[in-house]
């Protein structure tokens, strides 16, 4: 008995264990594709060139990243909800194959296009200065709401050893998370008194250029208006 038990334990860790690295791997593949929008154009152009008929790949891309991702994230989030039950985790032969693709598309799909398009990563590193303090966010809440989930499933757990793995990991990741902003740089982020003087009219501090460029338009549509105005009234009085 204490065989059995030992091994659906292992089992159950092993499918969470590949469960949370499919989520972590196909998140960064869909995000690193979502922000390589601007490049599409390039990459169609590439398997027209290489195919010879042009067809719309980049997003086909997209979308199969898009499905495997809210796939995973439905089976990690049941996964979460049987164990914080105390249910035991059995995953169908088909959910875990498509585990498995999933994992093989994440990774497949990151290291062509990393060898194809190295430059790629600087595009992404560059979106991360300014979607790095909402994903920080993201991620804290993230992990706080799964903390009442992961308290059932401890005070459920039998061994010790499995309560402090458990505990380790969830703390560690929390920790590390609040650690992040001490090693993260954005522009969105700036010390009260960096900003340029507010704009006397309308636009954003930093860009003091804004307020003229809208003056200019507002001026130039209202002069529009008049003058539609004065035509219409000289052609209606003719």
């Amino acid at each position: 008995t204490k065989a059995r038990t030992l091994s659906e334990t292992l089992t159950k860790a092993r499918i969470v264990v590949l469960l949370v690295l499919t989520f972590l791997l196909s998140s960064l593949f869909l995000y690193f594709w979502s922000q390589a929008h601007n490049d599409y154009n390039d990459f169609d152009w590439f398997n027209f060139e290489t195919l010879g008929f042009w067809f719309p790949w980049s997003l086909v891309l997209l979308v199969i990243a898009a499905a495997l991702f809210t796939y995973i994230s439905l089976l990690l989030v049941l996964a979460v909800c049987l164990l914080s039950e105390g249910q035991r985790l059995y995953l169908h032969w088909s959910h875990k194959m498509g585990i498995v693709v999933t994992l093989a598309f994440a990774v497949s799909a990151t290291a062509v296009l990393s060898e194809v398009w190295s430059k790629e990563w600087k595009t992404l590193l560059l979106s991360l200065q300014v979607t790095a303090p909402f994903l920080h966010v993201g991620g804290v809440l993230f992990m706080t709401l799964l903390s009442w989930p992961i308290a059932l499933h401890f005070f459920r757990m039998n061994k010790r050893v499995h309560q402090v793995c458990l505990l380790g990991v969830y703390l560690g990741v929390l920790f590390s998370l609040y650690l992040v902003p001490l090693a993260m740089y954005s522009p969105c982020i700036r010390e009260a008194g960096t900003l340029g003087p507010k704009p006397t009219l309308l636009g954003h501090r930093g860009a003091p250029m804004v307020h003229i460029y809208i003056s200019m338009t507002l001026l130039s549509i209202l002069s529009l208006s008049i003058y539609n105005i004065i035509i219409n009234s000289i052609t209606i009085y003719i």
